[in-house]
């Protein structure tokens, strides 16, 4: 489509003028091609979104634009064959409507997907983000046991878990996170390894939070691992949530897994979390976390395996295993209000003790699987008005 410029004037950028008859001004004269262009333009549009222009039907542009912004089915899009990288398959979607009965899966390649100040962070915010989902291709093995990562040396890990994940999140230098959202919902996140370099700051996956701005943000992770990154591998800020499905965390500089900011994370079936600078799981200002079923292994972390501070919650009460060994503080550690339900729980190892519970923190523990080391010492009053129930 171009400008068609008045009739009977050269100019082809020449605008159009009123008539003015006692200023003595003639009215511009349309041409007739002006006329023909709109309306095979707008007729164009009806077309290509698939409707048979009407004369009869007023709306039909309206209708069109909407058509050609909405997803009408079920869709599968592959990174790297139909988009590179997987930003730009995020880029498409960015003003498109999904119903509520359609899905949008994104299926990357095996390999390295690689994340670095210049391509910037997979940024997973869109307003019909719960039905778009992420994946890679199937695990090459079964997902790793805490026997497949038990190693201080950190590439020797990466390398275990390159063989069991075919498909990697790479994230280097200064680049904030891998993936991260602000607000909303998106779909599943499944069969991907997060691997940093261990740049300051660096994060797998942030959710809740970026620079200079806050939000609400939840999702699903299933069979995930955030490996060797310079601040925490997944972070979850401000009132956002996460249920996962077997994830791990390892080799991070501060923490495995960190719900905070009234946030939440429920693990279901295996959650690992080892070798991280910190505490392999931090629970604080007012937020949960879960051990909903299955296995937690929270081992060989520089403080506590797992943390819950400032009036934050950490339930284990469907666990068949609760494994805090060789910490190098606590096990577990409730403060400053916190609470923790501890069941079937397996130490012995850690430098400082097993549980313990001081400024008005309290835990439940019972069916234990080796008998704790407590401060206080169980079902008594101690450390700043603490308790630690056993039975």
């Amino acid at each position: 489509m171009k400008y068609i410029q008045p009739y009977g004037v050269d100019d082809e950028d020449a605008s159009y003028v009123d008539g003015d008859l006692a200023a003595g001004v003639s009215g511009s004269i349309p041409r007739a091609s002006s006329y023909e262009m709109m309306l095979r333009e707008l007729a164009n549009l009806v077309t290509a979104a698939g409707l048979t222009p009407d004369a009869d039907v007023f709306t039909q542009v309206t209708d069109a634009v909407i058509a050609l912004h909405r997803i009408t089915e079920t869709t599968t899009l592959y990174v790297s064959g139909d988009y590179d990288p997987v930003q730009d398959c995020l880029l498409a979607l960015s003003d498109k409507i999904i119903p509520s009965d359609v899905t949008v899966e994104i299926v990357l390649d095996a390999g390295d997907h690689t994340i670095n100040v210049s391509t910037g962070p997979v940024v997973l915010n869109h307003p019909y983000g719960s039905q778009i989902s992420i994946r890679g291709q199937a695990l090459a093995n079964a997902f790793p046991t805490y026997a497949t990562v038990n190693d201080a040396t950190a590439a020797n890990v990466e390398a275990s878990l390159r063989a069991i994940f075919t498909t990697r999140i790479v994230v280097t230098g200064a680049v904030k996170a891998g993936f991260y959202m602000t607000g909303g919902g998106f779909g599943t996140i499944k069969d991907l390894l997060f691997v940093g370099d261990k740049t300051a700051g660096q994060v797998g996956f942030l959710i809740g939070d970026w620079q200079n701005q806050i939000g609400t943000g939840y999702t699903r992770i299933e069979q995930c691992w955030f490996h060797h990154f310079g601040n925490t591998g997944l972070r979850i800020n401000y009132a956002s949530a996460v249920q996962a499905y077997r994830v791990g965390a390892t080799h991070n500089t501060q923490c495995g897994f960190l719900a905070a900011n009234m946030s939440a994370i429920q693990v279901l079936d295996t959650w690992i979390s080892m070798y991280n600078g910190y505490q392999g799981l931090s629970i604080t200002d007012n937020s949960f976390a879960e051990l909903f079923s299955g296995a937690g292994d929270f081992r060989n972390n520089g403080y506590d395996g797992i943390s819950a501070n400032n009036n934050s919650n950490f339930q284990s009460g469907g666990a068949t295993a609760l494994r805090c060994k060789a910490n190098g503080t606590y096990g577990i550690t409730a403060s400053q209000g916190g609470f923790a339900l501890v069941y079937t729980y397996d130490g012995g190892t850690n430098t400082s003790g097993d549980l313990l519970a001081q400024i008005g923190a309290t835990m439940d523990v019972s069916g234990s699987v080796t008998t704790p080391t407590c401060s206080p010492t169980v079902n008594t009053i101690g450390n700043q008005n603490s308790y630690i129930y056993s039975h």
